[in-house]
């Protein structure tokens, strides 16, 4: 509303050309009307919404190819571990020693993820497939101290069923780390052991 002897400022619009008073612009500017205003903005809206279409559509595009990357970053750290292993070993050692908390929680861990195994053994099932393979170790036919192994191991999402468990002795055990029964027998074949 307006006052008796008030006088009315007309603007036009550099948009749409249209003359209307000043309440009707927008009132930052006052180049556009409120209309031609809402409009841009649904227009830069609209924009922003394919900018950030396009930015997800290569960060998943260069996050895929850091996959790739990593996937032959494991390859190359597998064949130099084979190579030093002796060196890696020690190193191993060293970083245990110098970071005892961070080991425990390794180790839990690996024993969390040993509980939520799909398939179970029970004491009973296990001392029939020890009996079954005589009392040895399933890898070199020893009889020293036997301990459950996984022939498919944890780390590879092997699982708990006895179907999947061996006796073996303690350095088999270990030595095997986490290859699986295939891959630690061409192991041993390649190391004349």
């Amino acid at each position: 509303m307006m006052a008796k002897g008030m006088t009315v400022k007309l603007l036009v619009c550099k948009e749409c050309g249209k003359t209307s008073d000043e309440e009707r612009f927008y009132s930052c500017t006052k180049t556009r009307c409120a209309r031609c205003e809402n409009n841009r903005r649904k227009i830069k809206y609209h924009s922003d919404s394919e900018y950030r279409i396009k930015r997800l559509k290569s960060n998943l595009s260069s996050r895929i190819r850091n996959g790739r990357y990593l996937i032959t970053r494991k390859a190359y750290d597998k064949k130099y571990n084979q190579k030093n292993y002796e060196k890696v070993r020690q190193s191993k050692k060293k970083w245990e020693i110098n970071n005892p908390e961070k080991r425990r929680m390794k180790v839990r861990r690996r024993r969390e993820r040993e509980r939520q195994l799909a398939g179970s053994c029970s004491a009973e099932q296990w001392s029939h497939r020890v009996n079954y393979h005589e009392n040895r170790c399933y890898y070199c036919k020893s009889s020293s101290k036997l301990t459950m192994d996984h022939r498919i191991p944890i780390s590879r999402k092997g699982y708990g069923w006895p179907s999947n468990l061996v006796p073996a002795c303690l350095s088999c055990n270990s030595q095997k780390r986490d290859m699986t029964e295939k891959e630690y027998r061409q192991w041993l074949n390649e190391n004349n052991r």
